[in-house]
């Protein structure tokens, strides 16, 4: 049983690599992808909320400007996500495996050839952009991806910012599904609720990826195994 992990480079990605490594579930690759994306901030999330117009109106009227307060309140948010993670988590190195090749791209979907080389491994992507039709096309065996919402609710980026937002807590939680061509519509193999502890997203986002690692190689046992059942 061998898996390729395509991923972004996160504090969350290291660990779910190192915990496979540990359980003894064989690494081909890791293909990082390191490409400048589009920030996903809360910002964004303000604007969506309020209207642009608002948003400039409160910008221009408050001395400091509401833009930098946002990005503090994000930053004091992201590192009591990151706290909560590091103070769960054991014994783990916070680095990739360096028994294992990786492999770092700007982009996932350029590694075309790269992947062609892997086609009986499972693929397993967490945090990367929209694969391709390219990629998705390769794995013989399937490719599996973690999403932090009970699908089909809450498809897209960050969907613990919008379910505490809408106070809709009964949608808290993750799924683990195959991909396909859609945006987090393919097959659904595993899902978990999870409970916010409050209202951080980031912590709910670190609750769920420390609850996906202790699932993960039992997951994919089961996948290789075919005693997994994907509902559509």
């Amino acid at each position: 049983m061998s898996v390729v992990l395509l991923t972004s480079d996160s504090i969350y990605s290291r660990v779910i690599a190192q915990t496979l490594v540990h359980k003894n579930i064989s690494i081909d690759l890791i293909i990082v992808e390191r490409g400048k994306k589009e920030k996903k901030n809360c910002k964004t999330k303000l604007l969506s909320i309020i209207g642009i117009k608002i948003y400039t109106y409160l910008s221009l009227r408050i001395k400091w400007s509401l833009e930098k307060l946002v990005d503090l309140k994000e930053t004091e948010l992201r590192n009591q996500g990151l706290k909560y993670f590091r103070k769960s988590i054991s014994d783990v190195q916070f680095d990739f495996p360096s028994t294992v090749p990786l492999l770092l791209t700007e982009n996932i979907n350029s590694t075309v050839d790269e992947l062609e080389n892997y086609k009986t491994s499972t693929f397993l992507v967490f945090g990367t952009g929209i694969l391709s039709k390219n990629i998705i096309r390769i794995s013989n065996v399937g490719i599996i991806n973690f999403h932090s919402s009970l699908l089909p609710s809450y498809r897209g980026t960050f969907p613990e910012f919008w379910q505490l937002y809408n106070c809709d807590y009964d949608q808290t939680g993750y799924t683990i599904h195959l991909i396909d061509e859609g945006v987090d519509t393919g097959p659904i193999i595993f899902q978990k609720q999870v409970v916010a502890r409050n209202d951080n997203p980031f912590v709910l986002r670190a609750m769920n990826v420390l609850s996906y690692i202790d699932e993960l190689p039992n997951i994919i046992s089961k996948f290789r195994s075919g005693s997994l059942v994907a509902v559509t």
